[in-house]
């Protein structure tokens, strides 16, 4: 028994998978600095990242060498997986969703090149062909979609049907649709920053005309 007002003292951690290996994992640490950019891992996280690499490596050897395509693919899928795990454990949600969007549009290129035409409601046949003009002149053609309300669904397909290579496209997305991200959510905290009190004040209002002016545009762009 602890004497009174003395907290207990806490067992000591167990870590059964670093006893297993031999090692201990809250020693290991990776500390980087790219100008006003830090990354700090340590623990856990660094001990994950060195064997989920460890193994993709050693894998990639037989893999690569057995020339066969339906084996690269599958191991080009899971060193996909390792950025979609370790970005959210180390980064955190921004750099996420950067990744999803990517992801996203790519799986829809994906399902694109496998059938003829998936659904894709409230979409005209302009729209197509302006994504299919844009996409054929590469990955880069992406960037035109970010004003003009085209979905992005379209520029996948029509990169799909271009044949666009599949990293130049997910590169260009994620820096396309990061940089509006950027753009809609700096010119959002300004307007707010000087429209609080009238938001306050007018807030119904407010929101009511803003659904108006997203339904008006939304049937400008469905008539183009």
């Amino acid at each position: 028994m602890s004497p009174p007002g003395v907290l207990p003292a806490l067992p000591q951690r167990v870590d059964p998978l670093g006893d297993w290996f031999g090692i201990d994992r809250s020693a290991m640490a990776i500390n980087l600095t790219l100008g006003s950019w830090h990354l700090d891992l340590d623990g856990r996280a660094v001990f994950l990242l060195l064997l989920s690499a460890t193994i993709l490596i050693l894998a990639a050897v037989p893999v690569f060498a057995s020339g066969k395509p339906e084996l690269r693919r599958r191991w080009t899928t899971w060193a996909l997986i390792l950025p979609v795990i370790g970005i959210p454990m180390w980064l955190g949600p921004g750099p996420t969703a950067l990744l999803a969007a990517a992801l996203g549009a790519q799986a829809v290129r994906e399902f694109a090149a496998m059938l003829r035409r998936p659904p894709a409601p409230l979409t005209t046949d302009a729209m197509r062909a302006t994504a299919a003009a844009h996409m054929s002149a590469g990955a880069s053609g992406v960037w035109r979609q970010a004003m003009n309300g085209v979905p992005s669904k379209l520029y996948a397909q029509a990169a799909a049907d271009a044949g666009v290579p599949v990293l130049p496209f997910a590169l260009h997305a994620i820096g396309a649709r990061g940089a509006r991200s950027l753009a809609a959510g700096a010119l959002a905290a300004a307007l707010g920053a000087k429209g609080q009190p009238l938001l306050r004040r007018f807030y119904a209002p407010y929101l009511a005309g803003l659904g108006l002016a997203y339904w008006a545009g939304l049937r400008i762009i469905l008539r183009r």
